[in-house]
C-alpha cells in the first residue's frame, strides 16, 4: 500500500517538473482524490511510475497519463532474472 508520505514526496516531484500543473493539492479533497487512485501501488512502484512520466511527458499529469507508466510486475520479474543470468554469464 502506498504510503503518505511517499504519495506526497511523488506528488511535489511533479508539481517541481511540471510548474503550470494547475492542481491545489492543500485541498484536502483533491488530495485525497488523488490518493485513493493510487493507493494500490506500493511505494516503490509509485516512485517508478512518477519518474518514468517526467522523464517521458511533457504535459501535466493526470491520473490515466501517470496510470501508463505503472510497473509491470511480470515484465520487473523476468528482467530481473535475466539481469542475473547476465551477470552469472559474466556480461
Amino acid at each position: 500500500m502506498l504510503t503518505k508520505s511517499t504519495f506526497q514526496d511523488g506528488m511535489n516531484k511533479l508539481l517541481i517538473f511540471y510548474p503550470h500543473w494547475n492542481i491545489n493539492l492543500e485541498e484536502s479533497e483533491i488530495a485525497i482524490a488523488w490518493y485513493q487512485k493510487f493507493l494500490r501501488f506500493d511505494d516503490s512502484s509509485f516512485q517508478t511510475m512518477v519518474d518514468k512520466y517526467i522523464e517521458s511527458e511533457t504535459y501535466v499529469p493526470t491520473v490515466a497519463g501517470l496510470n501508463k507508466y505503472k510497473p509491470n510486475p511480470r515484465f520487473e520479474k523476468n528482467a530481473s532474472y535475466l539481469d542475473k543470468v547476465v551477470e552469472m554469464r559474466g556480461f
